[in-house]
């Protein structure tokens, strides 16, 4: 069986389905563009040349790019072809899954809202973008959701019933390295610096309750600034001071793989400052946790990582127990500074983490999802 995968923007979720399809007797396509490509052969490694790659060129257009996937497609005549992620011209994918009906599609949806409802007054290209994304759903055979606790959301906005799945956006793969903690407590919150995702003032305030409170805390801004406002928060961390806690950020268009690999293996938890709603779509209004996923989520599944979430992002079942959840930045001091009294305590944190991660293995997901893995 041949399956072919498509993805010019997000290559997490993208190396998690190539590995989750990267059986005996399955044949993996996969379609991106030269930036995905190159990080991807960086996570890969050596099972990076079992793949056919169809790399977008830097002069070719984004319609021409698919005009040869869609001409490919006539040669390889795939039994799958699952897109990863859809960033922009969703009218000509679903134009080129329509000239392809006997090939089974799977349409995976980071967001809802942006996708499921009309908003004719968003200007003339944001409403084409939305008109395309509505109709790309519609012409999908099946539908993948990045977590389950977007289901309930979906269901209501449906008209048409289709098999909806659950493939996250990481795999485990039983990689985890045991840590100890001794002093300083080692917050990493991986992700682009952008005001649309994360409320980045509370982890100053966080530090600055954690300095007040003689708490040792370092704090590890893992990923690329966005615009001015991303700019402004590197800026603001390199100039705050403190004797019991530190901030770290890169300053840099992006976090080489090895780097941030680095930094999640050392950290005790994945803190995730989550904004409650995010308009980054068109201004559209998306709900984190309820149509909207937190990639910050399956950042911990990759690493066996423990999670620091505000109480109003829902998170998987298969992590509530690995999950501390707060509601004021004075309560994760309090339990930073209980934490540092009796360090012991975070080789169970560590050890529930572990167990989470273990239900997103490449075999456990497979086996849940039958329908989409007969193949062993």
């Amino acid at each position: 069986m041949r399956t072919v995968i498509f993805d010019t923007e997000h290559f997490e979720t993208a190396y998690a389905l190539i590995r989750l399809f990267d059986v005996d007797e399955n044949e993996l396509t996969i379609c991106t563009n030269e930036h995905v490509r190159g990080i991807l052969q960086q996570m890969l490694g050596e099972k990076y040349t079992r793949y056919d790659w169809v790399v977008q060129g830097k002069r070719e257009s984004n319609f021409r790019f698919i005009l040869r996937i869609h001409k490919l497609l006539k040669i390889l005549r795939p039994g799958l072809f699952i897109y990863s992620t859809v960033r922009d011209n969703h009218l000509l994918h679903a134009w080129m899954l329509k000239k392809h009906p006997q090939m089974r599609s799977v349409l995976t949806l980071h967001s809802i809202n942006c996708v499921t409802r009309l908003f004719p007054g968003l200007g003339i290209r944001p409403v084409v973008r939305n008109i395309g994304s509505k109709l790309l759903v519609r012409q999908a055979d099946e539908l993948n959701l990045l977590a389950a606790t977007l289901r309930k959301h979906l269901d209501k906005k449906l008209r048409r019933k289709k098999p909806v799945h659950n493939l996250p956006g990481a795999v485990y793969e039983r990689n985890a390295e045991e840590i100890q903690l001794a002093g300083t407590i080692r917050l990493v919150i991986p992700g682009s610096i952008d005001r649309e995702r994360r409320d980045y003032d509370e982890v100053f305030r966080l530090l600055d309750l954690a300095e007040q409170g003689h708490v040792a805390v370092e704090a590890i801004l893992l990923g690329a600034p966005v615009g001015e406002y991303g700019a402004s928060i590197v800026a603001r961390a390199k100039r705050r001071k403190g004797v019991y806690t530190s901030i770290q950020a890169y300053d840099t268009m992006h976090v080489p793989v090895e780097e941030f690999d680095r930094q999640m293996k050392v950290a005790h938890f994945v803190y995730i400052p989550v904004v409650r709603f995010s308009y980054a779509h068109d201004h559209i209004r998306e709900v984190y946790g309820e149509t909207k996923t937190s990639g910050n989520i399956f950042d911990a599944v990759r690493y066996a990582r423990p999670v620091l979430h505000p109480t109003h992002l829902a998170v998987p079942d298969e992590m509530k127990n690995s999950s501390y959840r707060y509601e004021k930045a004075t309560e994760l001091v309090s339990f930073f500074r209980e934490l540092g009294q009796q360090p012991a305590e975070y080789a169970a944190w560590q050890q529930r983490a572990l167990e989470s991660s273990m239900k997103f293995t490449p075999e456990a997901i497979r086996e849940a999802h039958p329908t989409l893995f007969p193949i062993k």
